[in-house]
């Protein structure tokens, strides 16, 4: 009787999916100019319908946006601080060359985002 339960057991541990490691990126969005540089606590986050996911099996960024009428141009720069890949809108998917430590500067009209994965 334990045979066949661990039988089935492992048969339901085998025919379970194995998906690679897509994972949503968090992004810091606020406002550009003024000051220049952006304080601890932005007391007036923006919200923008931008979803960063960043695939490490197989090193591929991807940018959307539901909302059309939102224009920006992705930047995306490795551990060093050279740019690495670039696109001059939203709703691009990207092949990086490189899987080290990379960031994300997504810059719109008034606004930017940021991020590092």
């Amino acid at each position: 009787m334990k045979k066949i339960i661990l039988f089935i057991l492992m048969a339901i541990a085998m025919a379970s999916p194995v998906f690679s490691e897509r994972t949503r990126q968090h992004m810091k969005v606020h406002q550009a100019g003024g000051s220049g540089f952006l304080t601890e606590k932005d007391r007036n986050p923006i919200q923008l319908p931008i979803a960063v996911y960043f695939d490490s099996d197989t090193d591929i960024l991807e940018v959307w946006c539901d909302n059309d009428n939102i224009q920006a141009e992705v930047f995306v720069y490795d551990e060093n601080g050279t740019e690495e890949a670039y696109s001059s809108y939203m709703n691009v998917t990207l092949q990086l060359t490189s899987s080290s430590t990379h960031s994300i500067l997504i810059k719109g009209d008034g606004w930017e985002g940021e991020g590092t994965f």
